[in-house]
Parts: structure tokens; C-alpha cells; sequence
């Protein structure tokens, strides 16, 4: 009998660690492997039987246990439905391992497919748009490059990302790869083909975000669209019909706390698994229009608090819409990154650090290149800030720290990461 990975199941290596990715239940399972279990599991590939196997790792682990070791670390992920064995061997190409031990290949990509959105939301961080769309061609050849890596997560966005040309494809090719995808959207459009593509994201444990500002009045006012509100709860609505797991962001911005309690009342009800929420800080439209959230951090931990105590169940949770549990940093340009609709990529998805542009280097080189840097840099924390009255503003958050860093007097977290100090005038486009 010859042993296979399950087609969900593959191998990344990543600098000097192995990571084994499978779908259980459609969600999305990573686990790191010491390099003995990397070794068994890079010979599931269909090609060998258990002796085989075991003959293959006695030449470099020559102790007695050794079969015993291999049959019972085998057997473990037999029962857990990760590894399989057929009778017949695989005579074709079979991979199994991706990525490279030459340098931290990222888990999560941001990938914005168009810069175009129906709508002309007075907040949105993009500012003004271009209306432009990623090409096939490009989009073809960085799908390539990000599934070879064996990249994890993807998040197809925009602009409003419903509106690209390629969507259908961009899903189908990264569901193949059994990448998982994850969709942020306005739910602006409504279709019934929208609905049956962005479906095919279930088995891979992707998750839809629809944005979700305020109850009808509020959020359509703020969207500059009058049928905003009632087309977002509508996409819900038939999305959750297809059993795919659905998240509500709301940015905080001056709405009256009554009604962002009657909001999270209404997405609950509705049936959506989490309600996502973020201020908003001048960047983009926000900055051109003067909006910002007239909320305290401190004020604002203090309303989400009082908001996972009034809804939080076993099916419902409050949370803010991007957290770090990191001790360093967020992942920002090596973990992470973004690549826009017009091939360049930056470290995150508010980080205007151009990193390199795709028409002109490989994903491989821009990466290769810069992901020592920002693995060594110190987000913002108590420690580095001290009694910085933004601290609870950037922290951990280096984007954020980037654009309020000028609006204190000698920046101290900035003044410490000496790769950022450089490299502004290169990279940071104001």
C-alpha cells in the first residue's frame, strides 16, 4: 500500500520550519512539524509503501525504534484523515512540499484585484481611485508565484472586489490549490452569479467580510449610496444561505452608542459568526473629508467590552477587526503582504511602503530581499513608547504609528527602528 497526503494536505517550508496545512471540516488547520515528521510526511507523495518509507529514514536515523516511530507517527494522522493509503502507485508529478528554506515565506497574502468601486465611501483609507483592474495575465502569473510558496491565506479585496473581470477565475485557481480564501466586500452587488462564485470558497474555510457602518440611515450616508445598507444585508442574507461563514465590520467613527448596540443586535440576529470593528484614522478619504473617530482608544476597548458582554455566545463573537497576539510585531512585510492592482507590493494593507513592483522584480526576489528587516522591527508597545499620549493609538501596529508619528513631538518608536528611518524617503509615499 502506498502512502498519500489527502489532496487538502501539503507541506510548507518556511526558513528553518515545516508547517503541515489540511481542511478539516472546512476550516482551515495548520501544524508545525519537527524535521523527523517533515521527513516522513515529504515521502507520502504516492510513490512509497511503509517499508519503503521506513528503509529510506533507517539510513539517517539508524536506532531500533525507528519503524516503530514512523508506524505509529503514520497511523496518528491515518486517523486523523490526513494521510491515506492506496493500493496503486502514483505515477505522476505529485507535490507535496512548498516554499524554500532560503527565506520566511509569508501565510497570508492581501491581494487587490481592482481599484475600482461603485461606490465613494467618505471614510475608505484608498482615497481617491484610479478604476483600474489587475490584468489576467498578471493575475495568473501571481497566483503562480504565491501558491508555489505555499502561501496559506488568501484575502481577495479592492476596490470593490465583486466588480473584478477575473474574480471567478482568481477563486477557482487558488481553490484548486487549496489555498483558503477570504473575501472583503461593501455587498454592494447582488446576483445570483456573484452569489453561486463567491460560494465556492466554502471548502476551503474562507470566510466573507461585508462591511457594515450603521444602521440604514447612517451607513448609506456614510457610503454615499441610498441602497448600500438594504444590498449589504441582502448578500448576507443569500451568502449564509450557502452555509459560508460570514463577518460584519463596522468602523467607528461618530456614531451614538445606542445604535452600535442596535447594529450588533441586528448582525446577530441576522446569523452572522462575528461582528469586526476598527476607528478610523485619516488616511485616504478619511483624510480629504476630515473624518476620524471621535472615539478614545481607551473609550473604545471600553465600548467593545460592554458589547461582548451584551452579545458574546458560543456563536457569536465581538472582536476588533485586525488583532496582533504577537510579542514583536504584526507580520507586516514578512508573514504579510499586500500586492495592489497594479503589481506593487507593500508590507500590509494600510503600509504604503512600496517593497518592489511585480513587472520588474519576482515575488520571490522582493521578498528574499526585505523580510529580514521587518521580522527584526519593534511594533509600537508601553515599552518602546512609553508615556506616548498615542500609544494605545499605534499599538502594535506600525502602520498606524506611521501616520501619527509626525503629530508628536520626536517619535521615539520611530527614532528606534533604524530600517524605517532610512528608508522613508524611498518608501513611504505621502
Amino acid at each position: 500500500m502506498y502512502y498519500f497526503l489527502k489532496n487538502s494536505a501539503r507541506i510548507q517550508i518556511s526558513l528553518d520550519k515545516y508547517y503541515l496545512s489540511f481542511i478539516e471540516s472546512n476550516t482551515k488547520c495548520i501544524v508545525e512539524l519537527n524535521k523527523s515528521g517533515f521527513e516522513i510526511l515529504s515521502l507520502c507523495n504516492g510513490k512509497n509503501t511503509l517499508d519503503m518509507i521506513i528503509n529510506q529514514l533507517y539510513k539517517r536515523y539508524p536506532a531500533e525504534d525507528t519503524a516503530i516511530f514512523i508506524k505509529e507517527f503514520l497511523q496518528t494522522f491515518e486517523n486523523s484523515k490526513v494521510v491515506e493509503k492506496k493500493a496503486e502507485r502514483y505515477s505522476g508529478q505529485n507535490q507535496v512540499i512548498y516554499g524554500t528554506n532560503e527565506y520566511y515565506c509569508p501565510v497570508s497574502i492581501m491581494l487587490e484585484l481592482t481599484n475600482y468601486c461603485p461606490l465613494d465611501c467618505l471614510h475608505c483609507y484608498l482615497g481617491k481611485k484610479k478604476n483600474q483592474h489587475m490584468g489576467k495575465n498578471d493575475l495568473i502569473k501571481i497566483l503562480e508565484s504565491i501558491t508555489s510558496l505555499g502561501v496559506q491565506y488568501i484575502q481577495l479585496t479592492g476596490g470593490e472586489v465583486l466588480t473584478y473581470p477575473h474574480l471567478e477565475y482568481a477563486i477557482d485557481y487558488l481553490v484548486s490549490n487549496h489555498v483558503q480564501v477570504n473575501i472583503s466586500t461593501s455587498g454592494i452587488i447582488v446576483n445570483d452569479n456573484i452569489i453561486e462564485t463567491v460560494s465556492k470558497i466554502k471548502n476551503t474555510g474562507g470566510i466573507i467580510r461585508v462591511s457594515l457602518d450603521g444602521l440604514p440611515e447612517y451607513h448609506n450616508k456614510i457610503r454615499q449610496n441610498k441602497k448600500s445598507f438594504q444590498n449589504a444585508t441582502e448578500f448576507l442574507k443569500r451568502i449564509m444561505t450557502k452555509k459560508i461563514p460570514c463577518e460584519v465590520a463596522t468602523c467607528i467613527i461618530d456614531q451614538n452608542k445606542e445604535d452600535i448596540f442596535e447594529l450588533v443586535k441586528f448582525t446577530k440576529e441576522l446569523g452572522v459568526h462575528k461582528h469586526a470593528f476598527e476607528l478610523v484614522y485619516l488616511q485616504g478619504n478619511a483624510q480629504n473629508n476630515n473624518i476620524e473617530s471621535n472615539y478614545r482608544y481607551r473609550d473604545f476597548e471600553i465600548l467593545l467590552e460592554e458589547l461582548s458582554e451584551e452579545y458574546d455566545d458560543k456563536k457569536f463573537s465581538i472582536s476588533k477587526a485586525e488583532e496582533c497576539h504577537e510579542a514583536t510585531n504584526c507580520g507586516a512585510g514578512y508573514k504579510t503582504y499586500k500586492i495592489s492592482y497594479d503589481m506593487k507590493v507593500t508590507p500590509c494593507i494600510t503600509m504604503n511602503y512600496e517593497l518592489g513592483d511585480l513587472t520588474e522584480s519576482t515575488f520571490s526576489e522582493i521578498i528574499s530581499k526585505h523580510y529580514e528587516s521587518f521580522q527584526n522591527l519593534q511594533a509600537p508597545c508601553k515599552m518602546v513608547c512609553g508615556d506616548c499620549e498615542l500609544v494605545k493609538h499605534c499599538e502594535m501596529c506600525m502602520s498606524k504609528a506611521l501616520q501619527y508619528k509626525d503629530s508628536v513631538k520626536n517619535c521615539s518608536w520611530f527614532k528606534s527602528q533604524n530600517v524605517l528611518v532610512d528608508k522613508e524617503q524611498t518608501y513611504v509615499k505621502n
